[in-house]
């Protein structure tokens, strides 16, 4: 497993706007991170955001294969 990405209740900002699985980000979207898990059938972790702009919960899906700071080319932590 990888380490915490993203911390529980703090709010983030999409930086380009990126479809993942199901959910859409748009650039600029303000989310707060709710919970993280692991998706062993799909082998990806799966980052659930609460979308400030449309209220939607939306899922980021992250494949083991992928750099763990991929992250950062779609989000940045917003100033708390």
């Amino acid at each position: 497993m990888r380490n915490q990405i993203f911390r529980k209740g703090r709010s983030y900002r999409v930086k380009q706007s990126v479809m993942s699985g199901a959910s859409i980000f748009v650039a600029g979207e303000a989310l707060v991170f709710l919970q993280d898990g692991y998706s062993h059938y799909d082998d990806c972790f799966v980052y659930e955001f609460h979308s400030q702009r449309d209220g939607k919960t939306k899922g980021w899906w992250h494949h083991q294969d992928q750099a763990e700071t991929s992250w950062q080319r779609v989000f940045e932590p917003m100033d708390e």
